[in-house]
């Protein structure tokens, strides 16, 4: 394989991006059937070894597309949707406070034009919540389990967001100053503990 051609696939963050865009992609089902000789197996491609499933995917797409034309679009395109990722330190205000978390992950939930309200409490002229928002279609887990799923979603939800990064930095923020508007209130709530950490 060609270093310089290369997908750049650093983080289990970095696979699950990859794998959402390119999951259905010919090169990874033909790398499931083919029986040639190969370095990796398809399971390394959804392992928890982030670099060994680096290594295999990379692999897969180098041997259907070889050092073509085609192959280049998959590194600039990978390489781009890279550029407008949320760094790490934006998740780390809620990584280590599971209300903060839930809340962060209710409010990307329900992200929606039509739920705005949500935000602004002052008039709501419709007492409907709608779901079928961005996250719906973004993110395969609808109902997270634990504070790490949460935290998973959340990334996801970001990470395949389809605008650039000044905008995901603008709603990371709006989000952090609302729960910082209603944190105080947390101890307040008819919320068992159990509840939360479901």
């Amino acid at each position: 394989m060609n270093e310089e051609i290369w997908i750049d696939i650093k983080t289990k963050r970095d696979v699950r991006l990859f794998l959402w865009r390119e999951g259905n992609n010919a090169a990874i089902e033909n790398y499931r059937q083919s029986k040639g000789i190969k370095a990796f197996n398809q399971n390394h491609i959804y392992g928890e070894d982030s670099f060994l499933a680096a290594q295999a995917i990379n692999e897969a797409f180098y041997i259907l597309y070889n050092e073509s034309d085609a192959l280049l679009s998959y590194v600039y395109n990978f390489k781009k949707a890279k550029e407008a990722l949320l760094p790490s330190k934006e998740f780390s205000w809620f990584k280590r406070c599971n209300d903060a978390c839930y809340f962060a992950w209710l409010f990307v939930r329900g992200l929606s034009n039509r739920n705005k309200y949500l935000v602004n409490t002052t008039n709501p002229q419709d007492l409907i919540v709608h779901f079928r928002t961005s996250y719906y279609y973004l993110v395969k887990n609808h109902y997270p389990d634990s504070h790490r799923e949460r935290i998973e979603c959340i990334e996801d939800f970001f990470d395949r967001f389809p605008y650039d990064l000044s905008v995901k930095l603008s709603i990371m923020s709006d989000i952090r100053d609302e729960w910082n508007k209603h944190s105080h209130l947390i101890n307040k709530l008819p919320f068992k503990k159990m509840i939360k950490t479901k």
